[in-house]
């Protein structure tokens, strides 16, 4: 069994390098054949001059660490370029924001081998919280923010297929058979973020398109990882703007038709709230739905993407 582990980067040499010394310390079997791959896309600051140094320095018995750079600007342009550069037959994707715990590989290893008719494995990742973020991140229930300031996900404790009305897994929490894009192809290069927009939707048309060709996919929560805090993700504009974009993207790949009345009728009502609304958790969730409302009045206005 092979694997090559993708990471695709855009100036965040800090937070790169967390996760690349948890995957440092991953245990992993003797009959696993594993490596990692590093896309710097459109790098300016230092991160190739640190994955030059690393690569000298990894130590031998590590997982192999390797890397190429991507100019395009565009994580779907990276991601496709790691899919061409490897021959694995499986490849595992996680973000340059994200660690994983120590028996990582060991569980993906043992789910690959028990459950060959999956072609997409998925599995447990929550933020790292520290006590140092705002309350709303922790509300549930009535207003829980359905855009979260980072990706959080959670099935349980048991393995389960991933069907079509349950929430999809983000792009880097999945582990791909290399026949998935064969059947499919890559990721769609007019989605998905481009430097730090805040922009989405290349990993859930990829999965959408793979559930469509009868790929199925499968939840393990062994396989655990913990995404790394950054402060200005907790910031109030900044929720809104991942909203507002994360809706355009959404709306923007699903067929529409002109300008919806109840649009418009939703962010008057949306509106309201806010205005109305004396408990902060209350204001802070309509002001989330009111900039997701907005993106998707403005995914009317554009043409299918896919």
């Amino acid at each position: 069994m092979d694997l090559s582990i993708i990471v695709c980067t855009h100036n965040r040499a800090q937070l790169l390098l967390q996760t690349l010394e948890s995957l440092r310390a991953v245990a992993w079997e003797t009959g696993l054949e594993a490596e990692i791959l590093v896309v710097a896309n459109a790098c300016s600051d230092r991160t190739t001059e640190m994955l030059a140094s690393l690569a000298v320095q990894w130590p031998a018995e590590a997982l192999a660490l390797r890397w190429l750079e991507e100019p395009r600007a565009g994580k779907s342009f990276a991601l496709n370029a790691a899919i061409q550069a490897t021959h694995s037959s499986m490849l595992c994707f996680i973000d340059d924001d994200q660690i994983v715990t120590r028996d990582y590989l060991l569980a993906l290893a043992d789910v690959m081998t028990r459950e060959p008719c999956f072609g997409i494995y998925c599995g447990w990742m929550h933020p790292a919280w520290d006590g140092s973020e705002p309350p709303w991140v922790h509300v549930r229930g009535e207003y829980m923010i359905p855009v979260r300031p980072f990706p959080e996900y959670d099935l349980g404790e048991r393995e389960m297929e991933v069907v079509a009305g349950m929430k999809n897994p983000s792009g880097g929490n999945i582990a791909v058979r290399r026949e998935v894009f064969a059947a499919i192809d890559g990721f769609s290069t007019k989605l998905g973020p481009v430097g730090h927009n805040l922009m989405g939707g290349e990993d859930a048309e990829f999965i959408d398109r793979a559930r469509a060709a009868g790929i199925r996919i499968l939840y393990s929560p062994r396989m655990r990882q913990y995404h790394l805090l950054e402060h200005e993700r907790m910031k109030t504009l900044y929720m809104m703007k991942k909203s507002y974009l994360r809706s355009y993207s959404s709306v923007s790949v699903r067929e529409h038709e002109g300008i919806a009345l109840s649009i418009l009728r939703k962010l008057l009502s949306h509106l309201w709230h806010i205005l109305s609304s004396l408990d902060g958790r209350r204001r802070f969730y309509w002001l989330m739905r009111f900039a997701a409302t907005m993106g998707e009045l403005r995914g009317q206005f554009q043409p299918k993407r896919n």
